[in-house]
């Protein structure tokens, strides 16, 4: 009882995830070309220098995570270069 109807529901999670989407890029985009640091978690399937990574401010539950490219070795700490932003990922490169 009280709860908007499913259309309607449907189209406010649209919205509020839209607007989240556009933060997100915004948030993202101000951190190209910084320096810092990742954790490499795992490489990404059948790519033996792309790495799928986390910074020290990305949590796991809330936030996206950093696609690296370089060599390193799962569960080490690398210095990484932010070269691009999406919505809820980054993209880097191993310096």
């Amino acid at each position: 009882p009280g709860a908007a109807p499913a259309e309607e529901a449907q189209a406010r999670y649209h919205a509020v995830m839209t607007l989240q989407a556009e933060l997100s890029s915004d948030l993202w985009s101000a951190r190209v070309g910084n320096t810092t640091e990742a954790l490499l978690l795992g490489r990404e399937p059948g790519r033996a220098t792309v790495w799928h990574a986390r910074t020290p401010w990305q949590a796991p539950e809330v936030d996206g995570q950093i696609r690296v490219r370089g060599r390193g070795a799962a569960g080490s700490w690398v210095a990484v270069r932010v070269t691009g932003a999406g919505a809820y990922d980054l993209e880097g490169k191993i310096i």
